[in-house]
This record gives structure tokens, C-alpha cells and sequence, in this order.
């Protein structure tokens, strides 16, 4: 059996297991977050390269920090919801996993330290709130929802961090850009949620479902009718912004099926998973500089080819 391989073996995973392990698909959507940190919340006069790849270089240790310890706390709930995950199916040990997630915070906090002193505390600020939510708040539905929010929107800004203009977060730092993430993930994580509540065959979804898909439709009919920020330049008509256009058609399907199955709520989370790309894409693209829309959008590539060679199927 595999969960049987001998310890020396699962020591030494498969690098397709190790990216299976840390969601390597969606490592690609921290680069848009620090984007949006970076260039939205106080645009810089003059771009920092240097900071800029050391924020997206410890942005992505994070992430993978995170989604290795999650595995780690989750292996005993794995075993019956997802038991075809490295842990849980063997094919990574969990002596391996906890070294990875030892030296994935140590790299970010490294990366941070070319930073500043704002960087470092932004870092570390992380690294506790994703302890916290994977070894205890992710037991409460909603807390964690909006811890997990609060954690992607610390990861805005950690870009915003690598500008270095000082430790005090402004008003416009906590608002803004950060907000926006904070909101589209704490709903995302809400939905996912609902996968372990058992319902009736044929009775839809959950109602936590459809009050986090409403938010979200609010969220971006106001970013297409009104723009992500103040000062920007207006966004007249854009019924078909691609990112709100994505999301009438998610919510379509939600109120259409009554499927509530654990599959069908994975396709919906996986699908919002990527509109991230295209928030970030659209918060960027309110700057005026119509390029840097097109980085996070253009990652959706590589995230969706590892996603399918990778074959990540929750």
C-alpha cells in the first residue's frame, strides 16, 4: 500500500507531491496581492526591483508555509475527506512536511529582512495568524473565514511594505486594496466550509453559500460601477469587466444547481480561487497603468497548467 512506503522513501517525496503539498498552482496569485500592495495603496515614484522580488519571493513562502501546515494540523481529518492528499496517502512524511514548514517562514523572514523593518513585522504578523487559524480558529466556520481573510490581506500589505515608507500603516494602507482581498477571501473561505456540512440530497446549498456569493456580487458590482479607488480614473459601463461578468456567471450556476455536494462546492471555491487573478488584475488596472492589469492575469496561465498536470482535485 502506498501509506505503507518504507519511512526513507516518503522522506524523499516526488516534487510533484511536495507542489501538490504547498497548492503550487495558486502560489502564482501572491504575486498579484503584493502588486496590488505594491502599486495601489501608495503608488511609488520610482520602482524598488530589488524589495519587489524579495516581497514575492517571501509572499510565496508564506503561502506554501501555510498550506503545509494546514496539511499538517488537517492529517487526521484528511484521512477521511481528502485521503488522496500527500499526507494522508503517504507519498510525503510527516517528518518531511514539518521541516518544510521550519524553513519556509525562516526563507520569508530572510527575504523580509531586504525589506525593512516594516517587512519583517508584516512577516511575522503572518506566520502567527496562519499558526492561529490552522491549529485552532479553523475550527469556528466564520472567525476563521475572517481570519483567513485578514491573512491574504496582510499579504497586500507586505507589498505595500517594500516601498519602506515607514512602520506606522496608514489609514489608506487598512483600507482600500487590503479591504477588498480581506472581504474576497474571508468569503471564499466561508463557502468552503459548507463541504463538511452534510444536507439533504437535492436540497441545495447551504445558506452560508448564497449570503457569501451575494457579498461578493456587491463586492464587484461596486468595483465595476464605482472603481476600486478613490482619485482613479472612472470605470463607466463596464457590465462586462471580465471579473464581474466571471462572477455572474458563478453565482448563475449556485442558484441554477442544487447540487451541495463536496464536489460541486470544491468547483466553486477552485473557480473563485482564480477570480483572485482578476481582482488583483482590476485593482492594478485602476492605477492607470494598464500593464501591470496584465501580470496577474497572465499567471493564470502557468497556475492553471500546473493545476491540470498536477491533477489537484481538492
Amino acid at each position: 500500500m502506498e501509506g505503507m512506503e518504507p519511512q526513507a522513501v516518503r522522506d524523499r517525496p516526488r516534487m510533484a507531491d511536495l507542489l501538490r503539498l504547498i497548492r503550487a498552482p495558486m502560489v502564482f496569485s501572491t504575486t498579484g496581492d503584493v502588486l496590488v500592495g505594491y502599486f495601489c495603496i501608495d503608488p511609488p515614484k520610482e520602482i524598488r526591483i530589488v524589495p519587489l522580488l524579495l516581497v514575492c519571493l517571501a509572499s510565496a513562502c508564506l503561502y506554501s508555509f501555510g498550506m503545509a501546515t494546514n496539511d499538517i494540523f488537517d492529517r487526521g481529518r484528511d484521512r477521511k475527506l481528502h485521503p488522496q492528499r500527500p499526507l494522508p496517502s503517504g507519498r510525503v512524511s510527516l517528518r518531511f512536511a514539518w521541516r518544510l514548514a521550519v524553513w519556509l517562514p525562516v526563507f520569508a523572514f530572510v527575504a523580509s529582512m531586504g525589506i525593512g523593518s516594516q517587512g519583517m513585522a508584516t512577516t511575522g504578523g503572518i506566520v502567527l495568524l496562519i499558526l492561529a487559524y490552522n491549529a485552532w480558529l479553523k475550527r469556528f466556520d466564520l472567525a476563521g473565514s475572517v481570519v483567513m481573510g485578514m491573512i491574504r490581506g496582510a499579504n497586500v500589505l507586505l507589498g505595500w511594505s517594500a516601498l519602506g515608507t515607514g512602520i506606522i500603516l496608514s489609514t489608506d494602507a487598512l483600507s482600500g486594496p487590503a479591504t477588498y482581498v480581506f472581504i474576497y477571501i474571508a468569503c471564499i473561505t466561508w463557502i468552503s466550509t459548507a463541504e463538511e456540512v452534510k444536507r439533504p440530497r437535492g436540497s441545495g446549498h447551504h445558506p452560508r453559500v448564497a449570503i457569501a456569493m451575494l457579498i461578493l456580487f456587491a463586492l464587484m458590482a461596486r468595483l465595476s460601477f464605482q472603481g476600486p479607488l478613490s482619485g482613479t480614473h472612472p470605470y463607466p459601463d463596464r457590465l462586462l469587466d471580465p471579473l464581474y461578468l466571471l462572477f455572474s456567471i458563478v453565482l448563475w450556476r449556485l442558484v441554477a444547481s442544487r447540487d451541495s455536494s463536496k464536489h460541486s462546492t470544491f468547483q466553486t471555491v477552485r473557480t473563485l480561487l482564480l477570480g483572485l487573478f482578476f481582482l488583483d488584475a482590476h485593482l492594478l488596472y485602476a492605477t492607470g497603468q494598464v500593464y501591470l492589469a496584465l501580470i496577474p492575469i497572465t499567471l493564470v496561465i502557468p497556475s492553471m497548467i500546473l493545476s491540470r498536470r498536477l491533477r489537484i482535485s481538492s
